[in-house]
C-alpha cells in the first residue's frame, strides 16, 4: 500500500470572511539548496536564521498557516561538508514546522537512507514507489478547509532515479488526486512542481485528471498567473525571501482568488535566538567532526606561477619583512580581513564563498582546511592572491619568479558580475584602494 500522510490539523483560524469566503494564508520556499545563512557577497539577504524570525512573528499572532517547500534544500554537491550541511538543514526545517517538504531530483541524489534518518520531516514526491519514508500526498485541514498536498520532483522524470524508482508523474497525480478528492474530501489540491512555470503550463495542456486548485513551481519572477482555471505561483529561490500566498477559499466550492506577496527577509530585523543558537553549535560540533576540508573548486590556479609544482605560498608576513611598506599598506584594506568578514556570516562553510576569502584556494600548498593552525596564515586575501605563490622569490633572495603585472583579468575571477556586479564599472576606483 502507498504511505500517505492525512493529517486533520485542529487550528483554530483567524479569518476574513466575505460571504462564505476564508483567508488563508501559505508560505512557500524554494531552491536554498543548504544555504543555512544569508546568500552572497551582495545579497545580504536569507538565511535560516531570519526565516525563522520571521515565521515566529507570525506564529505569535496566534494565525496558524501551511509552511511548504518545492524542492532543492540540500546542497547539490554531497561533499562531507555538504553532507553536514545537509543534516543541519534538515533538522532546522524541522524546528520551523514544513508541512510539506518536495524531494527534487538533487534531494532525491542523497539516497534513501538520508530520508530514513529524518524520517520525522513531511517529505513528498507523489510518483516514489516503495519509500516507506516519503509520503505520496498529505490532507491538512486548517479550520474546516481540507488542502490535499502532491508533489513532483520532475513532470518529466519516468524512469528510476538512482536507488529511487519513480512512476509516471501524470499517473501518480491523477491517482493521489483521486484519492485526496474520495478518501478525504479536500477543498483544494495544491501541487507542489520542481519545475518553470512554462513547463508546467506544457504539461497542463494534456493533463485530464482530477482537478488541481493551485501549483506552486519553482522561481520564474511570477506573481500569480491564471492557466485554463487553475492558479499558478512560485516560490523564490536561494532563501532570499519567502513567499506568502493569500488564498481567497469557499468550503465546497474551492478557490475563488490567490494572491501572492515576496517577503524580503533580512537578518538585521528577524531574529530568532532559538535558530541562532541551533545554528552555531551546529557548526562547531561539525567543524571538529571534519575538519572542514575543503575540496574545490580551485581559484586562480591556471596561472603560469601557481601552476610551477615546486612553488608555494609563504603568507603576507614574510612578504613584508621586504616589502614593508606595501604590507603596511595591505593591512588596511578589506582584503586583510576578507575571512573575518566570512566568519561573522558563517559563510566559511561554503567553499565557493571560502575560495575569494582565503590565499592559495585549490592549490596543494595553498589554503585547504579551518581551523588547522600552520594554515592560518594564508587566511584572508593576501599578497599572493595576486601575485602567485612566493617561495621561490622569497629562496631565490627575491630574484625568483613572483607575477609583476596584475591585470583585470585576475580581479574579476573574483568580483565577477554575480558577486560584485558594478566592479567593472568602478574598477580603477576600486584599484586605487589597493594600489602599492
Amino acid at each position: 500500500m502507498p504511505r500517505r500522510l492525512s493529517i486533520v490539523i485542529l487550528l483554530s483560524i483567524l479569518t476574513t470572511i466575505t460571504g462564505t469566503c476564508k483567508e488563508i494564508t501559505l508560505f512557500v520556499t524554494g531552491q536554498t539548496e543548504g544555504l543555512l545563512e544569508q546568500c552572497g557577497c551582495v545579497h545580504e539577504k536569507g538565511g535560516l536564521e531570519a526565516r525563522a524570525g520571521y515565521l515566529t512573528e507570525w506564529r505569535s499572532n496566534n494565525i496558524p498557516f501551511l509552511l511548504l517547500d518545492v524542492g532543492g534544500f540540500l546542497p547539490t554537491k554531497q561533499t562531507p561538508i555538504g553532507q553536514a550541511i545537509a543534516e543541519m538543514n534538515v533538522k532546522a526545517m524541522k524546528q520551523l514546522g514544513y508541512n510539506g517538504i518536495l524531494l527534487s531530483p538533487s534531494d532525491l541524489a542523497y539516497g534513501k537512507d538520508f530520508f530514513t534518518k529524518n524520517v520525522s520531516l513531511p517529505f513528498l514526491c507523489s510518483n516514489v514507489k516503495d519509500s516507506p519514508n516519503v509520503n505520496k500526498s498529505a490532507a491538512i485541514a486548517i479550520d474546516d478547509i481540507v488542502f490535499g498536498l502532491i508533489g513532483i520532483p520532475s513532470l518529466q522524470q519516468k524512469k528510476q532515479k538512482g536507488e529511487w524508482i519513480l512512476e509516471d508523474p501524470t499517473k501518480a497525480i491523477v491517482e493521489e488526486a483521486g484519492r485526496l478528492k474520495n478518501e478525504d474530501h479536500v477543498d483544494a489540491i495544491i501541487l507542489l512542481a520542481h519545475e518553470p512555470p512554462p513547463t508546467v503550463t506544457k504539461w497542463l495542456d494534456t493533463y485530464e485528471g482530477p482537478k488541481i486548485d493551485l501549483i506552486v513551481t519553482i522561481d520564474f519572477g511570477i506573481q500569480v498567473k491564471q492557466y485554463k482555471d487553475i492558479f499558478l505561483t512560485n516560490a523564490p529561490a536561494k532563501g532570499h525571501a519567502i513567499g506568502k500566498i493569500t488564498l481567497d477559499i469557499e468550503k465546497g466550492a474551492g478557490l475563488k482568488n490567490v494572491s501572492y506577496e515576496r517577503i524580503s527577509l533580512d537578518p538585521k530585523i528577524h531574529r530568532n535566538i532559538t535558530m541562532r543558537g541551533f545554528l552555531d553549535i551546529s557548526y562547531i560540533n561539525a567543524i571538529e567532526k571534519l575538519d572542514l576540508s575543503y575540496d574545490g573548486p580551485p581559484i586562480l590556479q591556471n596561472r603560469k606561477e601557481e601552476k610551477n609544482e615546486l612553488n608555494a605560498y609563504v603568507g603576507a608576513q614574510t612578504c613584508g619583512f621586504c616589502h614593508t611598506a606595501q604590507f603596511e599598506q595591505w593591512k588596511n584594506t578589506r582584503h586583510a580581513i576578507a575571512f573575518n568578514e566570512l566568519l561573522e556570516k558563517n559563510r566559511h562553510w561554503v567553499p565557493k564563498c571560502a575560495a575569494c576569502h582565503v590565499t592559495g584556494f585549490g592549490h596543494p600548498k595553498g589554503f585547504t582546511r579551518f581551523p588547522e593552525i600552520p594554515l592560518l596564515e594564508l587566511r584572508d586575501v593576501q599578497c599572493e592572491v595576486c601575485h602567485g605563490p612566493g617561495a621561490l622569490h622569497v629562496n631565490e633572495s627575491g630574484s625568483g619568479p613572483i607575477r609583476r603585472k596584475i591585470d583585470e583579468s585576475l580581479c574579476m575571477e573574483c568580483h565577477d558580475q554575480k558577486n560584485s556586479p558594478q566592479f567593472k564599472d568602478l574598477s580603477d576606483l576600486y584599484f586605487k584602494k589597493i594600489k602599492h
